[in-house]
């Protein structure tokens, strides 16, 4: 993530409602290691490091502490400067040259799965990053959020980006991960603050980020948003898939 994008990416967020998936990934990771300790996170696409404080905080609530492993290819300096409840390990690398020579309790990948390349490698990589008996979990758009709508509709026609449930189907596909995925859903808003143009811009901005749209295709998707009127739905799913512990099935 460059500065410019970062920037963006803050203004974006500062417009979403109260609500927040953050307190459901924590659950999801409590519940999956269900006792207290100590457990390895890699975050992918960690930015500015927020979002991952915020869900290395939740677990310490719930006995569990973090040893957290960030990565992005543009870290900014303000992902040094936050008050971690650890000192984490940040990396400016991207997910194709990450080669840690060790595997994690848990994956994390939020919001990045569209900036990734190839999605199926993508996938893969993530899953071989994951420890036996931990766990996967990926956050995308699903159907009816309108970042998405307006990726699909308007900024990336035929290209759409993948739903949660989409996510689901291309995991089942990974030979590394057993069972079946879950699908967790998170419905939100948008603040779009009487149509202001820095918050509309904004979400032209990470729809269509490597869309190459058109400026007239951008035109298009103003109007749809300026047609909701002062909020927008948003709405998240966080697929989630474990790795079987060793030993298991034998």
């Amino acid at each position: 993530m460059n500065p410019d994008y970062l920037a963006t990416l803050d203004a974006l967020r500062r417009a979403f409602g109260p609500a927040s998936e953050t307190p459901l990934l924590v659950d999801i990771m409590a519940k999956h290691f269900g006792r207290p300790g100590t457990i390895s996170m890699l975050d992918v696409g960690i930015g500015n490091g927020v979002s991952a404080r915020k869900v290395a905080e939740g677990l310490s609530r719930n006995g569990i502490h973090v040893e957290l492993t960030g990565i992005d290819p543009y870290l900014p300096p303000s992902a040094y400067q936050l008050n971690w409840p650890r000192k984490p390990h940040l990396a400016a690398s991207g997910l194709a040259s990450f080669d840690p020579g060790s595997t994690y309790d848990v994956v994390n990948a939020t919001q990045c799965l569209y900036y990734l390349g190839d999605e199926s490698a993508a996938l893969r990589k993530l899953a071989s990053l994951v420890s036996p008996g931990g766990i996967l979990t990926i956050t995308v758009w699903d159907d009816g959020c309108t970042l998405k709508k307006i990726h699909d509709a308007y900024l990336a026609p035929g290209r759409p980006s993948p739903s949660g449930m989409g996510v689901s189907r291309a995991l089942a596909g990974v030979p590394s991960l057993t069972g079946p995925s879950q699908v967790y859903r998170f419905a939100g808003t948008i603040r779009l603050a009487g149509n202001d143009g820095t918050i509309l811009d904004a979400i032209l901005d990470i729809a269509g980020r490597g869309a190459g749209s058109t400026g007239e295709a951008r035109l298009r998707a103003k109007a749809y948003l300026r047609s909701l009127g002062t909020t927008a739905p948003r709405r998240n799913a966080i697929v989630t898939a474990g790795r079987a512990a060793e030993g298991a099935g034998i």
